[in-house]
């Protein structure tokens, strides 16, 4: 009887051996401090905008304004190209919109983007690309950060310190951690200001992949005395970039130019992202080196 007792325990004993080779290692949760989460985004978005870079995509943004909530006074349809380039001399990252066609119309004074990248390097072009940018906005409410990408210099290195986290919501999503981060800019300068130059201090949410810092979607708040402003964008994973990029971007604007309320309202669709070939070769090897600059703030 006992010889039988003692081949039972080492039966047992292997199959417990066995079990325990075979259990797969739980995976350490990431860290979802707002702390941990912001510093992870900052250092993702240094390769995330090399990268970018030298990526263009199609763009089709349709702007509307409103007198009331539904009273549309006007509409616009603008087609062309997204890119998001270094303006050396500036020290300033932005986007710029290649306006091809304006309401089935060819743009006759379209702009080779090469040619400002060549500029760029040599002279300030900056505010000139701004008021290029914005030349086809819809509406009497002046603006000119009307970008996709905007939102993300709430994680600059140049900027991030200006701002306070709070983690909002966690959520898991297949393999992903994603962190909701509300933040509020506290310190100057500001990534955004009025045409008069008086710091305009911005407010939103951030969602976050807590293990690799990647975007998902943003949101920007602004207001400057009776105009207030929201930009939202959402980001999609491209296979062929092996990027998230912006899928598509909402804008609203609202106050009273003039005495009379006004309503602004966008939403760009972004699609065909792709290399481009000569802007990469221009830019060359000086993308890396120049990510760590200070970035200028945005005139309202």
């Amino acid at each position: 009887m006992a010889k039988l007792a003692g081949s039972i325990l080492i039966a047992v004993l292997a199959a417990v051996s066995v079990a325990g080779q075979s259990a797969p290692a739980t995976p350490k949760p990431p860290n979802t401090s707002p702390k941990a989460v912001a510093g992870l985004a900052s250092r993702y978005l240094e390769e995330y905008t090399a990268k970018l870079a030298l990526a263009v995509a199609e763009e089709t943004y349709i702007q509307e304004t409103f007198a009331s909530a539904n009273v549309r006074t006007g509409s616009r349809l603008i087609k062309g190209e997204l890119y998001l380039t270094f303006l050396a001399k500036d020290r300033i990252w932005m986007a710029v919109h290649d306006v091809i066609e304006v309401d089935g119309q060819p743009v006759a004074d379209r702009r080779s983007l090469v040619d400002t990248v060549l500029r760029a390097n040599q002279t300030p072009v900056a505010a000139d690309v701004a008021r290029h940018n914005s030349r086809y906005n819809l509406g009497r409410i002046t603006r000119t950060f009307n970008e996709p990408t905007l939102a993300l210099l709430v994680v600059d290195r140049a900027h991030v310190d200006n701002f306070e986290f709070s983690r909002e919501l966690v959520e898991v999503h297949g393999n992903a951690t994603l962190v909701t981060l509300s933040f509020v800019e506290k310190r100057r300068p500001t990534i955004v200001s009025s045409t008069s130059g008086a710091p305009i201090y911005s407010r939103g949410e951030l969602v976050v992949d807590a293990a690799t810092g990647h975007v998902r979607s943003t949101r920007l708040t602004l207001k400057d005395g009776h105009i207030t402003a929201e930009l939202a964008t959402t980001y999609m994973l491209e296979p062929k970039l092996k990027l998230w990029v912006p899928a598509v971007f909402t804008e609203r604007y609202e106050g009273e130019p003039d005495g009379l309320k006004e309503i602004d309202t966008g939403r760009a669709m972004y699609t065909n992202y792709r290399q481009h070939e000569s802007f990469g070769r221009i830019r060359g090897g000086q993308v890396g080196s120049r990510l760590r600059q200070q970035l200028p703030n945005r005139a309202r």
